[in-house]
């Protein structure tokens, strides 16, 4: 992908793309194509969970001054009323990961016992293992 800067580039890309889509092999648009065109983040469907570790990766690239994103996804995708999520919470995924984003936090590979620490406004993210921590 190119590094740290080719990675950083792709991300720009995809948060930048129109949310154009293409039915393709589906009779007519699923939910999954209307919502994430109905919020201005480009090709990034946050309402599809593989997509929820993208922004991390601004992180684990050396730009944490892309972190606003993360915010205008905690800021514009959720909310405390009855459509407060920005996708299907048919597979549990979403609630999680809202909680643990508010306080900046990811197991960023599920099947891994380390997890990362990002604070903006900091030099570095500290990454450990769970079991360094108990």
């Amino acid at each position: 992908m190119g590094g740290p800067d080719g990675l950083v580039q792709k991300i720009d890309t995809l948060l930048d793309t129109p949310p154009v889509f293409e039915t393709g092999s589906y009779p007519s648009e699923v939910h999954e194509m209307k919502e994430m065109s109905r919020v201005d983040f480009g090709q990034y469907a946050h309402c599809n969970p593989h997509m929820h570790q993208v922004l991390w990766l601004y992180t684990l690239a050396g730009t944490p001054e892309k972190y606003h994103h993360m915010h205008q996804v905690l800021n514009e995708l959720y909310s405390f009323t009855s459509r407060g999520f920005a996708g299907d919470e048919n597979n549990g995924g979403m609630s999680p990961w809202f909680s643990l984003a508010l306080f900046d936090i990811t197991q960023f590979a599920q099947v891994s016992q380390t997890i990362l620490w990002d604070f903006p406004g900091y030099q570095q993210s500290s990454s450990a293992s769970l079991t360094d921590r108990i």
